[in-house]
């Protein structure tokens, strides 16, 4: 690993210790990560004391809001034949559907991953899209595993 020196702390330190910055020469920021953190919380604290700031980001944030709420939500409808025209898997589409709402409804719950137990990011697999609420749960590493299996045995 190479090291590089902070203009600001002086101090030596591993090229880690920077953020990437593609417009340098050498692909990373000037300071190190504490430095630029401290910089950034007292330029923070500054604005926070500037009154035409403040107002400024008010104003910069309602207009994101109501960008957003402006924003046309799909009906189920717009979203199948959206789906339609993209040539997507309308059967395992529904049966992910069925098991959102099923689950917001309180008629599934999510369990733990059935093979390592984890309850990190634990996904609905179904091995059968017409048995939409006949699911196992799996973390994302244990899904992609299934899905690659499951692959490979249909080529077969």
């Amino acid at each position: 690993m190479e090291n590089k020196e902070c203009p600001k702390c002086g101090e030596i330190k591993n090229t880690s210790e920077f953020d990437k910055h593609p417009n340098n020469k050498d692909g990373l920021q000037g300071s190190c990560k504490k430095c630029l953190q401290i910089t950034r919380k007292k330029r923070d604290q500054r604005n926070k004391l500037n009154p035409d700031y403040v107002s400024k980001e008010r104003a910069r944030w309602r207009e994101s809001k109501n960008k957003a709420e402006i924003k046309p939500k799909l009906t189920l409808e717009q979203i199948r034949i959206r789906d339609d025209r993209h040539g997507k898997n309308i059967k395992k589409i529904r049966a992910k559907e069925k098991v959102y709402k099923a689950t917001q409804r309180g008629i599934l719950t999510k369990q733990p991953c059935s093979i390592c137990n984890s309850t990190e990011d634990v996904q609905a697999h179904h091995w059968d899209y017409d048995k939409p609420l006949d699911v196992i749960w799996l973390c994302r590493r244990h899904h992609a595993e299934a899905h690659i299996k499951l692959r490979e045995s249909t080529t077969t």
